[in-house]
């Protein structure tokens, strides 16, 4: 990586990441100049990842400070959507920088020395989801809130006691070689000057300590990254839906058993059916699916000896304890599988969008521009986009932002696009058509697989059309545009077909309309650069 690092900082909410972020970030502490939103409590300031660039002693940082795991507080189902957005943060970041950059050469494990079961899952998420087990060697704890952090014996102390544990902290710290940086970053939004004074000397005193460590950690990580068919895929969504349906028939069963009371017999029902995936169903998968596949299978079989416990149990209160014990471990590894299933998934499709070559477009959307060829020199516009704008020249496009493309390779259409607005609320997969100026569908885009996101937008889709022409033949979607305009064509508007004939042609040139969602969003398809 030669004369720049890249360092990426990772951790449980409210750990002190961003104040760390900025502690190394800002070589003037005395400005109190905060470009990480520092935080304290449960919700993470960090919304988003954020990274900055700075120099030290002639060598370029990059510092990358990710959400923080772990955000508590909303409510069950807001708390996961809100953890699957900070993954996807994290995984974007990564990618960029391990995968589609040079490397990392550190990550910055933030922990207060509180070990809480928060704390282990985040561990955990770093060196068995986010990046293999390989990680360990380019990971360094840093230790924040730690008031000794001058003193190297009351440090050395510290990486004793957490090192020669049984627990998980212990597995941690030996595994990356106790590399265990101790610092201490106290509040500069504080009146009193003195306090001000100290605080700011303990903050620069931490930045050079762990500006000093970094110095000597020249490694390169490169996160192992390969794409999958799309087969295998397929079937890592299966089971992920597989898991969402367990989940669900726990509950239902633990709800059986609290209604149930003393009417104890007949309650049980067979397990919830994770030995229906079988290969005729699901394939028989690569190493990484079968891990999956037998921890569910795991899971199941859990689950079975569970219900043989239970119609062996005689009073309630003993059959309820029971239940809910067992019932709390099977929903914590299948939410841990399913959490190792969405990252891998998400770096899958972080991996499309490139493919994808997915930018921000100037049109104000997102733009999806596929390699195209010129087709012999038959047309010069077998690429076109149709521009969602919410914007007052564009009133048609009912708050969708966003854009698709349209490329013809040959006797192929390929079609992609993404939307950063307009969906908020949708439950179902928006449907796309090519329109004439009349309404008359020319073309269903119906195999476009369109998954809203929740934040209103959607993932980037891609779809391969071997009807779709829309190159100027007699059989393109232009020329029977061309035809609804100039209404001359008997055949074009027959009656069996019931399209509407206008009343005078429509001005030129033909520009079909793509339509989605209801009620529909409007836009022209023009030719690429109009």
């Amino acid at each position: 990586m030669g004369d720049k690092k890249t360092i990426i900082l990772i951790g449980k909410t409210g750990n002190g990441k961003s104040t760390l972020a900025n502690v190394l970030y800002d070589e003037k502490l005395s400005e109190g100049e905060n470009l990480f939103k520092e935080g304290d409590g449960a919700r993470s300031e960090t919304k988003k990842s954020k990274s900055k660039e700075f120099e030290y002693k002639g060598v370029k940082h990059i510092i990358i400070d990710t959400p923080g795991i772990c955000d508590t507080g909303s409510g069950k189902n807001e708390d996961e959507n809100r953890e699957r957005e900070v993954y996807r943060e994290i995984v974007e970041a990564i990618y960029d920088h391990s995968i589609k950059g040079k490397g990392l050469n550190q990550v910055l494990f933030v922990t207060n020395g509180r070990f809480t079961d928060e704390e282990k899952k985040s561990y955990a998420l770093l060196n068995k989801a986010f990046f293999n087990e390989d990680i360990a060697k380019f990971t360094t704890v840093v230790r924040t809130n730690f008031p000794k952090f001058e003193k190297h014996d009351s440090c050395r102390e510290d990486i004793e006691k957490m090192a020669n544990g049984n627990d998980e902290l212990a597995e941690m710290v030996n595994s990356c070689s106790r590399r265990v940086i101790h610092v201490n970053n106290p509040s500069i939004e504080v009146e009193d000057e003195d306090e001000l004074r100290i605080n700011q000397r303990k903050r620069n005193k931490s930045r050079e300590t762990l500006l000093k460590h970094l110095s000597s950690c020249n490694e390169v990580y490169r996160h192992e990254f390969s794409k999958k068919p799309s087969d295998e895929l397929k079937e890592m969504k299966k089971i992920r839906d597989k898991i969402i349906k367990c989940k669900l028939e726990l509950v239902k069963h633990e709800d059986d058993i609290n209604k149930a009371k003393n009417k104890i017999t007949g309650l049980w029902t067979p397990a919830f059916g994770v030995t229906l995936l079988d290969n005729s169903e699901y394939g028989t998968g690569v190493a990484q699916q079968s891990k999956y596949k037998k921890e569910l299978q795991s899971i199941d079989e859990d689950f079975k000896t569970l219900l043989s416990k239970e119609k062996e149990i005689g009073d309630f209160d003993s059959l309820r304890k029971l239940t809910e014990k067992h019932v709390a471990g099977m929903e914590k590894r299948l939410n841990w599988l399913r959490t190792q299933l969405d990252i891998e998934l998400m770096f899958q499709e972080k991996a499309e969008q490139e493919a994808l070559q997915v930018q921000p477009s100037k049109f104000g959307g997102s733009s999806a521009m596929p390699a195209t060829n010129e087709l012999g020199g038959k047309c010069k516009c077998e690429v076109f986009t149709a521009d969602f704008k919410d914007d007052d020249n564009n009133s048609k496009s009912k708050g969708v932002v966003g854009i698709m493309t349209f490329s013809q390779e040959e006797d192929k259409t390929i079609v992609t696009g993404m939307f950063k607005s307009g969906f908020k609320g949708v439950n179902e997969k928006p449907i796309a058509t090519i329109n004439d100026h009349c309404g008359n569908v020319l073309f269903d885009l119906k195999d476009l697989n369109i998954e809203v996101t929740p934040d209103g937008g959607t993932k980037s889709f891609k779809h391969v059309y071997s009807d779709l022409k829309i190159d100027g033949r007699p059989d393109s979607i232009f020329a029977r545009d061309a035809k609804a305009r100039s209404g001359g064509h008997d055949n074009y508007y027959s009656n069996k077909d019931k399209r509407q004939q206008p009343s005078s042609p429509p001005p030129s040139p033909p520009t079909p309309i793509v339509q989605i969602g209801t009620p529909p969003a409007k836009a022209p398809m023009r030719p690429y650069g109009q």
